[in-house]
């Protein structure tokens, strides 16, 4: 499995050119991240298994930068990917009870990223949870 922190624009460069990536990013403080991973367990082992094995964690900051810079769609903190490469690999996935399993995490952290302002085209298409 590959989870490799994003640190600078050129590892995220590097992340952007993979064939895919799936992207979860923290709805809590740094601190709390590992509480977080806990609860994508389910998806990063379902997608483990359809040897779709890259997928990163970002901070705020990156979700704020790719939203801005790249015009990445970004939806409710948890998973975006290339263009339509992953929706085959989501079948058999029960994705209603991973929305239950975040709502009941923290539904309510100040620590939230904004909703995007309006949907832009961009270069990723986004898993809405």
């Amino acid at each position: 499995m590959i989870f490799q922190p994003v640190t600078s624009s050129a590892v995220l460069d590097e992340l952007m050119g993979k064939p895919y990536l799936i992207v979860f990013f923290p709805k809590v403080t740094v601190n709390r991240c590992l509480g977080f991973r806990h609860e994508i367990d389910d998806l990063c082992w379902h997608l483990v298994s359809e040897n779709l094995p890259n997928y990163t964690a970002l901070r705020q900051g990156w979700v704020t930068y790719l939203q801005t810079t790249r015009k990445v769609k970004v939806s409710h903190g948890v998973a975006f990917f290339k263009c339509g490469v992953l929706k085959m690999e989501m079948e058999g996935f029960d994705l209603a009870k991973f929305k239950e399993t975040l709502k009941k995490f923290d539904p309510h952290n100040p620590n939230d990223p904004p909703e995007p302002a309006a949907k832009k085209k961009g270069c990723c298409e986004c898993v809405v949870v």
